[in-house]
């Protein structure tokens, strides 16, 4: 059991910007890795191969990107962004808990499935703000859970699952000219009940849900 732990702070009244912060775990399970970033036009990064890992990132600023990549099971990610024009890109494989939030606008967060069947993922994202687009994929594996809430108009979400076995999206949009996108495959000789949710509480809204 590893724990690494990075913090880019600034006492001034500026913060800090343009730093890199960077951890990978290559060996051992049940390591933990965090890191922390005040100012704008940073970048975090953490890699975890073994199993029942934990990585969380926090950043409050303009212009950040963050990254988590977990290959291995049963993987925690916790990510926090706080400011505009941000980014968040997760990838994890099966059993898997990610917990996105964004606040203000413009941003933008990304989450994959990599391995071959990455099955029981329970994906939150909350998006906070105007402008802001969540993609997931899952598009391999089955009983995947994706739950996208985003409070502000011009939000975009898209989510894909091909795993045809019990999966599930809810979206929860509140404000203006929000746009949803949602495509199952529920083809083969598994297909179980899989369900989708979409809601929208403003005007200009679209959703367009795919079940073939």
């Amino acid at each position: 059991t590893n724990s690494a732990s990075i913090s880019q702070e600034s006492t001034s009244s500026l913060w800090g910007t343009g730093n890199t912060a960077n951890i990978t775990q290559d060996f051992g399970t049940s390591n933990t890795a965090s890191i922390t970033q005040y100012g704008s036009s940073n970048q975090a990064s953490i890699s975890q191969e073994g199993s029942n890992n934990t990585a969380s990132i926090n950043q409050q600023g303009n212009y950040n990107y963050a990254n988590i990549s977990q290959t291995a099971s049963y993987a925690q990610a916790s990510v926090s962004q706080i400011g505009d024009y941000n980014s968040i890109d997760i990838q994890q494989s099966d059993n898997n808990r990610p917990q996105i939030a964004q606040s203000s606008s413009s941003n933008t967060i990304t989450i994959n499935n990599v391995n071959w069947i990455p099955n029981q993922n329970f994906q939150s994202v909350t998006q906070t703000g105007t402008s802001n687009s969540a993609s997931i994929d899952q598009s391999a594996g089955t009983n995947n859970y994706a739950n996208t809430v985003q409070t502000g108009s011009n939000d975009v979400v898209a989510a894909v699952q091909g795993g045809n076995q019990a999966d599930n999206v809810i979206v929860y949009q509140t404000g203006d000219n929000n746009a949803s996108t949602i495509s199952q495959d529920i083809s083969g000789v598994n297909t179980t009940i899989q369900t989708v949710v979409v809601t929208q509480t403003g005007y200009g809204n679209s959703a367009n849900v795919t079940q073939q």
